[in-house]
């Protein structure tokens, strides 16, 4: 009976893990139609803002609770500031540097986070799962190098891509301490405390260039694509957040990282993108590891 509620709670945790690539692969969708209508600082205002309304009545109780934790707090805002940074950095670096060159630096998530959690201890991986990491690391980099554009030889003088190490390594930082955060605290108040600091971080700067006055009429103007944006990302996030209760963080942001080869993908099916044959490699070898390091996990 132990290895039986074992199996199905390590089950529990790949399912939530695979539901937070898809949601956060559709999501991505979704985030890119709103951030070209309403731009980058506004669309992560209304995401914040929803997540942090609709996880309220599930944390309020708990609220006073936190903020009479120091411990908890700090690493909360400690959090809530990674987060922040890491969203700036890698809007900047999409902003300088080609999508070709900083969508693969972004991969480098992988590897940072592993390293996080396997160094800190808190992590204990055996040789076949650092191997189907290793693959799923070097399938997704396989899937988003476009032909002709990422040359090994001049990469670091790219525009754009020293921002997106920094970026990455932030991100990374945020995958690890969101781990932390929800198994100390919980996968609810983590989540909700980081809407929380972002909704009160991009609602200081859209006061400071006055561009809060047409929040309304963007959320009237464009309501369907706002409430597609916030729910898929926000249940993506707390998805993301419960499998790391469950199973190692290494695994769950390496079956979760998979998103990326499913936006891909969702950039072939809908805007009749073709795809080179190093990413259909690339492609195959994520989900295949992605596979295969889900059976470590559940076998």
């Amino acid at each position: 009976m132990p290895g039986y509620t074992l199996y199905m709670q390590n089950s529990l945790g790949v399912l939530l893990s695979v539901c937070t690539l898809l949601l956060w692969g559709v999501g991505d969708f979704y985030i890119q139609r709103s951030t070209r209508l309403v731009g980058i600082w506004k669309s992560l205002f209304f995401i914040s803002l929803f997540g942090m309304v609709l996880e309220l009545p599930f944390v309020w109780r708990d609220i006073q609770a936190l903020f009479l934790t120091p411990q908890a707090l700090l690493l909360l805002i400690i959090l809530g500031t990674t987060v922040f940074l890491a969203a700036l950095l890698d809007f900047e670096a999409l902003k300088r540097g080609k999508i070709a060159v900083v969508e693969p630096v972004f991969g480098l998530g992988i590897p940072f986070t592993v390293f996080l959690a396997t160094f800190s201890g808190h992590d204990i991986l055996s040789a076949s799962q650092f191997f189907l990491i290793t693959i799923i690391f070097v399938g997704i980099l396989l899937s988003v190098m476009v032909k002709g554009s990422f040359h090994y030889d001049r990469i670091i003088w790219e525009k754009g891509v020293f921002i997106a190490i920094l970026g990455t390594l932030a991100m990374s930082l945020t995958n690890f301490l969101t781990g932390i955060g929800s198994q100390l605290i919980s996968p609810l108040m983590t989540i909700w405390f980081i809407n929380f600091f972002l909704t009160v971080t991009t609602l200081v700067y859209l006061f400071a260039k006055g561009e809060w006055r047409s929040l309304p009429r963007d959320l009237e103007k464009h309501t369907k694509v706002i409430l597609e944006e916030s729910l898929f990302d926000n249940i993506a996030w707390l998805s993301y957040a419960f499998a790391m209760t469950i199973i190692p963080i290494s695994i769950v942001t390496s079956i979760s990282e998979g998103y990326i080869v499913l936006t891909v993908l969702l950039g072939v099916s809908v805007n009749k993108e073709t795809l080179n044959r190093h990413q259909i490699l690339g492609t195959i070898l994520a989900v295949l590891g992605v596979v295969f390091l889900a059976l470590t996990v559940t076998s």
